[in-house]
């Protein structure tokens, strides 16, 4: 499992320097793109470092969880076309880290514990905004950031479903050995999610040298 978490982080790492160096057209939506990856890159290394001194790093899942929920829900406004779609986009941006921060003062522990409530506010939005874009698009020429739309669709459902039965797993079927299993499939689906990235990249936004 630790093999594949860092085969997810070199792809990471690898869409990051792509995005920021070998991009071309700066558009709004490739800026926060780029923001979004070098911010989940950021993450991503800092709860290596706690895991690999024996640190508890859940802390970091959480302000991943609402650093992707923010850039990528700023990256669809710019996307999704009509008023009142984009007017609700803006409405959770404001309103799940709200219900979140009340959560946490309510309950401090819950920062040193997977937070299913969290996991499921932060990411069902995100897999709608990119069904409606997917479907937006479907009488458009330009297919530009449908790869990375259904890299979202695909492993948010998977995290969501990680995160949100972890607790059920750990409870019913430790025995089984569903935790592990569970969490394999999560790294798999990131691994496939920086692919599609990474196809994303070379197929809309590589530069092309004669």
């Amino acid at each position: 499992m630790l093999l594949l978490s860092h085969i997810g982080t070199v792809l990471l790492s690898l869409n990051v320097l792509l995005y920021c160096f070998f991009a071309k057209r700066n558009t709004k939506q490739l800026i926060l793109f780029r923001i979004y990856l070098i911010g989940i890159f950021s993450v991503q290394l800092l709860s290596l470092i706690l895991f690999f001194y024996k640190k508890n790093n859940i802390l970091f899942s959480h302000l991943y969880f609402v650093w992707q929920f923010t850039l990528l829900s700023l990256f669809y406004t710019h996307l999704i076309s009509g008023k009142l779609l984009q007017k609700i986009i803006y409405t959770l941006l404001v309103i799940v880290p709200i219900i979140l921060i009340i959560q946490y003062i309510l309950n401090p522990d819950l920062f040193f514990q997977i937070n299913a409530t969290e996991a499921i506010m932060c990411s069902i939005p995100l897999i709608s905004y990119a069904i409606i874009y997917w479907y937006q698009s479907l009488d458009k020429a330009n297919t530009k950031w449908l790869i990375i739309s259904s890299g979202i669709i695909t492993y948010l459902i998977t995290s969501t479903i990680v995160f949100s039965g972890n607790d059920i797993a750990v409870t019913y079927f430790k025995a089984m050995g569903i935790q592990k299993k569970i969490w394999i499939a999560n790294n798999i689906m990131f691994i496939v999610y920086h692919l599609l990235i990474g196809a994303e990249w070379f197929k809309s936004f590589r530069k092309k040298y004669d």
